[in-house]
């Protein structure tokens, strides 16, 4: 799917029974971005994920999700990557997140961030909700302030977690979205119905 971007849902569940869906730049080739493309295959990734069963069994509990949380790793990112990122794509997909996400949304967590990202945020605000906005999580100094809402085992290796590492869980969840391609593509699937 990607040439530069890891874009996956984790397997487990925080305590609060929350999903958490990862993004990793892998390839920091600015030629590679293609904003608007990348901002559909994550949403045709969340219908994927939300279209499986929503119980998470562990240790014998079945569990519902209760949210989601994301969390971008800024590694690497510059300002280069930043200015290909339209406006308006970036508008719609806050409009998404906080309106029409299929769950709730309940944090966004960026890791690894560059000095500057708190001025990027801030010039965003304007195009996002007051309580989209104060989702948002910087974290310039190490991971240890993620790690006091996130359980550090759930998580990817790259993230200092023992859920394996992103390529591979990345690969996972491209054969389970090729998997599921028929029923992604039907129309009829994502018709409401009436009653």
């Amino acid at each position: 799917m990607y040439k530069y971007l890891h874009i996956v849902p984790l397997g487990q569940l925080t305590p609060e029974n929350y999903h958490i869906t990862c993004i990793q730049f892998y390839n920091l080739d600015t030629k590679l971005i293609h904003f608007t493309e990348d901002i559909k295959t994550y949403v045709m990734i969340a219908d994927c994920h939300f279209v499986q069963p929503n119980v998470i069994v562990d240790n014998n509990n079945a569990k519902l999700s209760q949210g989601e949380i994301i969390i971008v790793d800024m590694q690497g990112v510059t300002m280069k990557h930043v200015t290909a990122f339209t406006i308006s794509t970036m508008n719609v997909l806050f409009k998404y997140l906080y309106q029409a996400y299929p769950d709730r949304m309940q944090a966004i967590h960026l890791i690894n961030c560059p000095s500057y990202i708190n001025k990027i945020v801030a010039f965003l605000k304007p195009f996002m909700s007051k309580a989209l906005y104060e989702m948002i999580k910087c974290h310039t100094q190490g991971l240890d302030s993620l790690y006091e809402t996130i359980p550090r085992d759930i998580l990817p290796k790259e993230f200092g977690g023992n859920a394996g590492e992103l390529a591979e869980l990345s690969l996972q969840f491209r054969n389970k979205v090729s998997e599921m391609r028929a029923q992604l593509m039907d129309p009829e699937y994502w018709t409401v119905q009436k009653s």
